[in-house]
């Protein structure tokens, strides 16, 4: 099924160009009447909103006007609105969206005012763009009862620019020439999505050149960009499951600027475009020098990463965010889960350092290339800097007898703790909470056997931890 995002400013006519979609045959979701179900009787914003802006909920359900007064000009205040409906309209959609699927569905469009201004855009396979002269997108919005220039005003500059819109586009829609002739580019939209060999386009302002592809999976699919005088880079593309967090790494990857990791070139939607940092992977290291050597350079790659920076660092994951699912499983199954899951919180409130971290550092994410051995693929976490120690006690994954080896535990943290300035306790801790935390992922995928092995893994690390 391919998912297409819509967007427009407020008075482009987003509205009747998806129900143009809708008479094509295509599953249309409205963002708007999602968060109207939210806020209606039994909606799931009710209590929350409740809680966070009291007075807004009358008679079972928001009251917008009050909401609205609440908010006020308070940007403080929208942050913790948004905080609230959007992981609740994200999750409208994606069961929407999967309800589509399993009936079939060959279209999906997603209509969403505020695509590009909320990461929306990663979602989806394309997006189209709903557009007209400013003139009569002024005529029509102007013409609403009630409606003022200075409100108008305030509304576009709450909005992406049109034209930034425009440039960001994979389709383009002009409402500006009557009805049948936006049907006509509705449907010319649905034809070219639905060809079998159709496939999304990255940026053309990037001018990759030829790509070869290099990996695909769940987190989406990877190309080597061959320019036309042979320089490479990389271009991702995420899938679904990977977009969430996507900014989380993206903004890791600003702060980092190339020091230890991996430079960002460009990012837009589901698209990230990188530095080619080279084919050899530290596990290459690991499996013809030995797994000191690979710690060494671990070691190495770590003070890099953890180096001061003059940028901000914003808009990380939490640790208390990351650990969600190993809070659950602890109260659902107990074990090893509550003991890993009250040993994370005492971590966390010991008031160590807290710093930006790669979050996933293993052994297949660490390259050796032009500019030396450098981090990928980070998952962008705000925490205690032991933790990205800690990911290489768990790895790598395919060697079990290194990974349940108590010994190799202790070492690697003796070695691992200096390069982030941490104590190797500390290192074992958090490792001992991550192969929980991995279990519980696990878990969730109903994947009892690999959940298994993590805590086999886990065991190993406690013992390191008390031996």
């Amino acid at each position: 099924m391919i998912v297409l995002g819509l967007t427009g400013s407020i008075g482009m006519g987003k509205s009747t160009t998806a129900q143009m979609f809708a008479d094509e045959g295509a599953v249309v979701w409205d963002a708007d009447a999602a968060v109207h179900r939210l806020y209606g009787p039994g909606g799931a914003a009710v209590a929350p909103l409740a809680q966070a802006f009291p007075g807004v909920v009358v008679d079972g359900e928001v009251d917008r006007p009050r909401l609205a007064e609440a908010l006020g000009r308070d940007e403080d205040a929208f942050q913790r609105l948004e905080a609230i409906v959007h992981p609740l309209v994200a999750a409208d959609r994606a069961e929407a969206l999967k309800a589509a699927a399993e009936g079939g569905a060959r279209l999906a469009v997603v209509d969403i005012p505020l695509l590009f201004e909320t990461g929306g855009d990663a979602f989806v396979d394309a997006v189209a763009v709903v557009t007209a002269d400013a003139e009569i997108q002024a005529q029509r919005v102007l013409a609403r009862p009630g409606m003022t220039r200075e409100r108008f005003d305030a509304i576009l500059a709450r909005q992406t620019p049109d034209a930034e819109k425009r440039a960001r586009a994979d389709f383009l829609i002009d409402t500006g020439h009557g009805l049948e002739a936006a049907r006509d580019q509705v449907r010319a939209v649905v034809a070219k999505v639905l060809e079998p060999d159709w496939k999304p386009a990255p940026p053309s302002a990037w001018g990759l050149g030829r790509l070869e592809l290099l990996a695909e999976g769940v987190g989406g699919t990877a190309w080597r960009a061959v320019a036309s005088d042979g320089r490479t880079s990389v271009l991702k593309r995420l899938s679904p499951q990977a977009a969430p967090d996507a900014p989380h790494a993206l903004a890791w990857l600003r702060w980092r600027g190339g020091s230890g990791a991996i430079r960002l070139l460009g990012a837009q939607g589901p698209w990230q475009w990188l530095e080619d940092a080279g084919d050899r992977p530290l596990s290459a290291v690991l499996e013809t020098e030995g797994d000191e050597a690979a710690t060494r350079i671990a070691a190495d790659v770590l003070r890099a990463l953890h180096a001061p920076s003059d940028r901000p660092a914003e808009g990380l994951q939490t640790m208390a965010d990351r650990f969600a699912a190993l809070r659950l499983e602890a109260g659902n199954r107990g074990g090893l889960f509550a003991e890993a899951a009250v040993m994370a919180a005492g971590l966390m409130a010991e008031g160590t350092p807290i710093r930006p971290l790669h979050g996933d550092l293993h052994h297949d994410n660490v390259l050796h290339g032009p500019r030396g051995w450098l981090a990928i693929d980070p998952h962008g976490v705000l925490g205690d800097p032991a933790y990205d120690a800690a990911n290489l006690l768990y790895n790598p994954l395919e060697r079990q007898d290194l990974r349940t080896d108590p010994a190799r535990a202790r070492r690697l943290a003796e070695t691992l703790g200096p390069a982030v300035g941490r104590p190797a306790q500390a290192v074992m801790a958090w490792g001992f909470c991550h192969a929980c935390l991995s279990a519980a992922w696990h878990l969730e995928d109903e994947n009892h056997e690999e959940a298994e092995r993590s805590l086999a893994v886990a065991r190993a690390i406690r013992r390191a931890l008390e031996g």
